[in-house]
């Protein structure tokens, strides 16, 4: 077999989870600073389906073919010149960053600043669920500055993102409210949090006062703002997709109209990061909760059951 060619997953247009395919590209090569790895797995994102489908195009253009794949696991296989810190062999974690995508391929480049080392005993296929628990880290300690004590209000929180934030904010010390659908409100009550509702039957009104609000949907951001006490903090980790002007527009306003402002960002980890991701899988504060493998062949499977909803975890995605 061809060395210099390796599988891929792409698509060719816009549309639906039938878009994808596995097809065959170059290899690459590492650049200066850059880490190539051998990618043993990665998950599935909801960046990457609005991506797919177009709903993104602004952002990642109308060339094709496109790639997808925004988290990986795997091992170092090639050093760019300039790159000290890790050894060819090296288990890694990392993202691929706000160059795009790419990481559902056999191997893909990431600058070296966007990779650490997985713990010791961690397995690799189930550390992919880890990568976007970074975002919940940065949105409950750097951004909200979630403290002991305080009330912490998680949306989507069965999800990648959610279901790390209600174990994180239990570590926190914080009293975890989970918004989830009604089938997986046990799901989310072993993760630690008290209070689990079904945000279905529920409305926002209804749910009381919090310190903290994570939203990981960015629909109704109003609502969930009138939620705050006087002091509390809104972290929204996405815009809604289906009016991605109006609801930036709003997260704008909100800094400058009310007492509150919605704070939003994009993840996009560094090393320092990933080192306190490892800590607090090491300290018990955080484990992988993987919903179901799927093969390489079958990552188009993997985005329709995102889509579908109500998945627990994390899909994710294992290469070899």
């Amino acid at each position: 077999m061809d060395d210099s060619m390796m599988r891929a997953v792409l698509f060719d247009r816009f549309g639906g989870p039938e878009v994808l395919y596995v097809g065959r590209v170059p290899r690459p090569e590492p650049g200066p600073g850059e880490v190539l790895v051998r990618v043993r797995a990665f998950s599935i994102n909801g960046g990457e389906l609005a991506a797919r489908s177009g709903s993104l195009r602004l952002f990642t253009g109308r060339k094709f073919p496109q790639r997808v794949g925004l988290d990986l696991t795997g091992e170092v296989a090639a050093l760019g010149a300039g790159v000290t810190d890790f050894a060819v062999g090296d288990r890694v974690w990392g993202i691929v960053g706000r160059t795009g995508f790419g990481s559902a391929a056999e191997y893909v480049t990431v600058r070296a600043e966007r990779l650490g080392r997985v713990p010791d005993g961690l397995d690799l296929a189930a550390a992919a669920a880890l990568p976007v628990a970074t975002t919940a880290i940065t949105a409950l300690r750097d951004k909200a500055r979630l403290r002991p004590g305080e009330r912490l209000l998680v949306r989507g929180a069965a999800g990648g993102v959610g279901n790390a934030a209600v174990q994180l904010g239990r570590a926190y010390g914080a009293q975890v409210t989970a918004l989830a659908r009604a089938a997986n409100l046990d799901f989310v009550r072993t993760l630690g949090a008290r209070h689990a509702i079904d945000h279905r039957t529920v409305p926002p009104r209804e749910l009381g006062l919090f310190d903290v609000v994570l939203d990981t949907a960015g629909t109704d951001l109003r609502a969930f703002r009138r939620l705050l006490t006087p002091g509390g903090r809104m972290v929204t980790i996405t815009f809604d997709p289906a009016r991605p002007a109006a609801s930036l527009g709003y997260i704008a306003a909100s800094a400058v109209h009310g007492g509150s402002r919605v704070r939003f960002f994009s993840g996009n980890p560094t090393r320092a990061l990933f080192d306190d991701l490892a800590r607090q899988v090491a300290e018990g504060g955080l484990r992988p909760v993987v919903d179901r493998y799927f093969s390489l062949e079958e990552t188009a499977a993997a985005h329709r059951a995102l889509e579908a909803g109500g998945v627990r975890g994390k899909y994710v995605v294992r290469v070899d």
